[in-house]
């Protein structure tokens, strides 16, 4: 009668467990996927609070506090995208686009390296943030985006590799050259980065520039948003050194 009794008594926990764990798998499967909010900053010399020249920029606390203080609904910042560059590898115009200072051209070309660049990413990087590097481009005034793809890499290529945000392109500029030069240099920057890199950038867009890349031909279209071997790596896996993009770890 014991041995019965233990028998049936094992018996009825094992039932209770499997029970209990077919009731969490389907809990868990019938939950809705909920979207999650993530937060960033996008970080240029601008952001230094400062103009001197003696000034240590956005301090390593600061960088910290950043991180992780929430805002008013309990969520923090996650990544940081820091500009590197702006147009093409000749020419130096440094007085350009820094707070204190004229912004007339001094090149046509305007190249511009963001002097606290790698100071801001490594204290990004620091403070926790999954940090990448941005190139604002200048299509408007001649450049190629070969050119400026040349010049990112310049900047930037030493953060082009695991542990850091994808690279990114920052179209807010040259909209006044056509739709179909805009996307054509939007094309000739991404397939430049992948040629030496690897890796397609991600692009920064606002409605405006979205609107009026919607106006060149559908052949550029189709390269800036479905470039052949992102099908192969997402579909096939292939090549993994020169997938599309996967967050490195």
């Amino acid at each position: 009668m014991t041995n019965k009794m233990n028998i049936t008594t094992k018996s009825i926990w094992k039932l209770l467990a499997v029970g209990a764990a077919v009731t969490l798998a389907l809990a868990w499967a019938a939950a809705p996927a909920k979207a999650q909010r993530v937060l960033g900053v996008d970080i240029s010399y601008w952001n230094r609070g400062s103009s001197s020249g003696s000034s240590d920029g956005i301090s390593q606390a600061a960088w910290n506090t950043a991180f992780t203080t929430p805002d008013q609904n309990g969520n923090t910042r996650v990544f940081a995208q820091i500009r590197s560059s702006r147009g093409g590898t000749t020419g130096t115009n440094v007085s350009s686009g820094t707070p204190g200072n004229p912004s007339t051209p001094s090149t046509l070309s305007e190249r511009y390296d963001d002097p606290d660049y790698a100071r801001n990413i490594t204290r990004a990087a620091n403070a926790g943030f999954i940090a990448g590097p941005y190139h604002f481009g200048r299509p408007e005034l001649g450049n190629s985006g070969t050119d400026e793809a040349n010049h990112f890499i310049e900047a930037a290529g030493a953060w082009m590799r695991p542990g850091y945000m994808m690279p990114m392109y920052d179209l807010e500029s040259g909209s006044g050259i056509g739709s179909n030069p805009l996307a054509q240099f939007c094309v000739d920057f991404s397939n430049r980065l992948y040629a030496v890199m690897g890796i397609r950038p991600s692009m920064y867009i606002n409605g405006n520039y979205s609107s009026i890349l919607q106006g060149a031909s559908q052949s550029l279209r189709d390269q800036l948003a479905k470039p052949k071997e992102a099908v192969a790596a997402l579909v096939y896996n292939a090549q993994p050194e020169k997938r599309w993009w996967q967050f490195w770890k």
